[in-house]
């Protein structure tokens, strides 16, 4: 006769009563999910959907503002101005004032 440490035949009930409440839970964010794919779509970024990335570092801290209104002055259609901050630009000797801007492409492109 064999020493048996583990039952032959184990039932473990690891969810409880939750393992109903959780299946449930999990077909409503299921639907969501699709409820919202339908609705608002994917969002395509530059990266799919074509455009420009442009990265530029000037001497002085760059004024966003004043770049996002001459680029709204030149009708390029949706674009993104953000700063680049780099805390580490002093002990590496990057360049610490840099603008990223994203022109995404025109409709009539």
């Amino acid at each position: 006769m064999r020493l048996r440490l583990i039952r032959q035949e184990t039932n473990f009930d690891f969810f409880g009563s939750l393992s109903r409440m959780a299946g449930y839970l999990s077909m409503v964010l299921m639907v969501l999910s699709v409820g919202l794919f339908l609705v608002k779509g994917l969002n395509y970024g530059i990266d799919f959907r074509g455009g420009t990335m442009i990265t530029a570092a000037t001497p002085e801290e760059p004024d966003v503002g004043e770049i996002r209104s001459t680029l709204d002055g030149l009708g390029l259609g949706d674009f993104l101005v953000s700063r680049i901050y780099d805390p580490a630009a002093e002990i590496t000797d990057s360049v610490p004032n840099q603008v990223s801007i994203r022109i995404e492409q025109a409709a009539d492109d």
